[in-house]
């Protein structure tokens, strides 16, 4: 996972963790969060779920 994560940092990339283990390394390395997108991601979609719920 450290690697996968430097090889993402050093290439300017940012981390759609699936797997279960992922997820569970990113909430255990909060340090990380600028390269976990699953919040970001995550958010934008429920905002776009409720915004067309409003419509």
């Amino acid at each position: 996972m450290k690697d996968f994560i430097n090889f993402a940092i050093e290439n300017n990339q940012k981390i759609y963790p699936l797997c279960p283990f992922a997820r569970k390394y990113f909430l255990n390395h909060p340090e990380l969060s600028e390269w976990n997108m699953h919040d970001q991601i995550t958010a934008t979609k429920i905002q776009s779920l409720v915004s067309r719920k409003e419509d």
